[in-house]
């Protein structure tokens, strides 16, 4: 049945005549030291060249509503490599209102999760090749794009300067990318996590701008389910649900034309009778606190063509343990796994109308957010990566 979606949205795509359609082929190279960045040598260390992303959309007008696709193609070491994955695909019924519309999306519909999560299928005008890590943990990227179900929304103006963007949805994780989002959660394939039939996100997004000033508030519910007999430290953790729900805070503000500051601020708040075992060890510990995350950027355009951007991030495990010394002390397992603190620049230059280079270096310390598959005790807690990714847009 996927086979037989994917080649019927590759046949509408190829009829790009009767559409608005465009898209990018990215290769990325990347040079670590020891850590298992997604997308980079596997082993963690030296240089990993074949990471590669490629993206065709189109819409299609039908009546008064329209049909949005949009289909990929990444080569990932370790990460599922080369999958050919329908990002999103729907039926887009708008209604107009005074000064906006209404309306829902029924498919596979994208979430509108955070500033920079937006520009995933953007690479030309993104500022990052890894997002930053104390908001956008990279092995959970595919999941916070997209997922199949419904979203309603509304788009207005309401004064001159300012306008407000909500959207509500209630979907099924798109299990395309199963093996990265287990890894991602548990850093443990066999680790007993269900993204399964049983397992839903509810988003709830609104985004308010008025004059220069952005803000924007994310609830994110990802209900997984959980066979037990994993322990955690000591423990032995019980069958049962991991709610998460994930708060996200942001603010950007646009001082001039060509300079602005971002921040976002993350909360974790976690239910289920999973997890409140493991609130309860973490007690035990001293260390209850919840998950959290920050990033702090400052972009500078010079011209038409470059870029700048300069950024700051952190997240830790517990918000009583900044550096998981208590949760290592506890568990066993070394605290370089319980956070991470990174700083990066970043510059994204456009070479012509359809080529550009993306560049970024970062140096962190601690590997929460980017350890892959099951815990390496080799990797070092401070490291550093540089990557560079050539553009082509059409």
């Amino acid at each position: 049945m996927k086979s037989l979606i994917l080649y019927i949205v590759c046949l509408l795509l190829s009829y790009s005549s009767l559409a608005d359609t465009g898209g990018y082929i990215a290769a990325s190279a990347v040079f670590t030291n020891n850590i298992s960045l997604a997308g980079s040598n596997p082993k963690g260390q030296g240089f990993g060249a074949d990471k590669i992303d490629a993206f065709i959309y189109s819409n299609w007008n039908v009546s008064s509503s329209t049909i949005r696709a949009g289909i990929g193609l990444r080569d990932e070491p370790g990460l599922d490599a080369g999958k050919l994955e329908i990002r999103y695909l729907l039926w887009d019924i708008p209604y107009n209102i005074e000064n906006g519309n209404v309306g829902i999306r029924i498919g596979r519909v994208p979430h509108n999760l955070g500033y920079f999560n937006k520009l995933r299928n953007n690479p030309r005008e993104g500022e990052f090749i890894y997002l930053p890590a104390g908001i956008y943990r990279e092995q959970f990227k595919w999941l916070a794009m997209s997922g199949d179900g419904i979203q309603v929304y509304l788009n207005k103006g309401l004064t001159e300067s300012s306008d407000i963007s909500i959207y509500s949805t209630f979907a099924k994780p798109s299990l395309d990318h199963g093996q990265e989002i287990l890894a991602g959660h548990t850093n443990d394939l066999n680790s007993g996590i269900l993204p399964g039939k049983d397992s839903w996100v509810k988003t709830f997004n609104i985004e308010y701008s008025y004059s220069n000033i952005t803000l924007h508030y994310d609830y994110t519910y990802l209900d997984w389910k959980f066979l037990g007999n994993r322990l955690y430290g000591p423990f032995m953790l019980p069958d049962g649900d991991l709610g998460t729900k994930v708060h996200t805070i942001g603010l950007r503000y646009y001082c001039t034309e060509d300079f602005d500051i971002t921040t976002e601020y993350l909360q974790v708040d976690r239910v289920g009778n999973t997890w409140e075992a493991i609130k309860q060890r973490q007690q035990m510990a001293g260390a209850l606190g919840h998950p959290e995350g920050y990033v702090l950027s400052i972009r500078k355009r010079f011209g038409d063509d470059l870029q700048v951007t300069l950024s700051t991030t952190r997240y830790s495990a517990s918000s009583a343990d900044k550096y998981g010394r208590k949760l290592s002390s506890f568990s066993g397992i070394p605290a370089k796994y319980f956070y991470t603190t990174s700083n990066s620049i970043s510059t994204n230059y456009k070479l012509t109308n359809s080529w550009s280079i993306r560049n970024e270096y970062t140096q962190g310390r601690g590997i929460d957010s980017f350890v892959v598959g099951v815990q390496d005790a080799s990797a070092e807690e401070h490291w550093k990566y540089f990557a560079t990714q050539l553009i082509y847009s059409f």
